[in-house]
């Protein structure tokens, strides 16, 4: 049996706390159209604590405390990986078909229609997470167009063809957005309304995993390596 549902766990004895059905309209029967593989990410807006949790085709805010759906907005796509960003009053959320939208998530029930701020189709990345740094979004979609929008109202700053394929989301770390492919290849560009890159270097065989970064650290999982990257000082 094919099911959607969020659940919650107690963290101390992992009882369920509450378990909500997704109520999508997926427009078909097919399991693999209703899967949703994000990370839900808990923001707080006017007091209220909303749990985000993008799927296929719709992302549900949910009250963390009861389960209880506080909006829905429809998007389209499949498959929904990337984890949503909250930034400056918007939500940002991509989709695995290559579509994004922002959104105002100070609504009540179905908000598709009142509280999408825009959406766009172009270069947006399938896997990857964007980034979202002093009002601009950065993102590199997974053929390899690094792209750069304004996060109010999307308007395309600059847009530039890297080459190769990318799964990694890309990571923002000592004033540098640094980008990952599935070759090994890693671009370096300093962030701003200009596309200026830094630097182009090989390291291992690729990556599908994004990189972490702790202290002075940088943690890269290549497909078949583990790779400590460290500033010198």
């Amino acid at each position: 049996v094919d099911v959607q549902y969020v659940v919650a766990l107690d963290a101390k004895t992992g009882k369920t706390v509450w378990k909500t059905d997704r109520e999508i309209d997926y427009g078909t029967d097919v399991g693999d159209r209703m899967k949703g593989y994000c990370t839900a990410k808990v923001i707080e807006v006017d007091g209220q604590e909303q749990l985000i949790y993008p799927s296929a085709v719709a992302t549900i805010a949910y009250d963390p405390e009861t389960g209880d759906s506080l909006w829905t907005a429809y998007h389209g796509g499949m498959n929904a990986s990337a984890r949503p960003i909250y930034a400056d009053g918007l939500v940002v959320i991509t989709n695995g078909s290559g579509g994004m939208i922002t959104l105002r998530p100070d609504g009540k029930g179905n908000i598709t229609d009142s509280h999408i701020a825009w959406n766009a189709k172009k270069s947006v990345s399938k896997k990857a997470s964007p980034l979202v740094l002093n009002g601009l979004i950065y993102m590199v979609s997974d053929d390899g167009i690094a792209s750069c929008r304004q996060l109010q109202d999307g308007e395309l700053v600059w847009q530039q063809r890297l080459g190769g394929t990318y799964a990694a989301s890309p990571i923002f770390a000592d004033g540098r957005i640094y980008l990952f492919d599935t070759e090994g290849k890693i671009v370096t560009l300093r962030k701003g309304r200009e596309f200026h890159p830094l630097a182009e270097t090989k390291l291992g065989d690729g990556y599908m995993a994004s990189p972490a970064v702790v202290g002075h650290q940088m943690i890269l999982r290549s497909k078949s390596a583990l790779y400590s990257v460290v500033r010198p000082e």
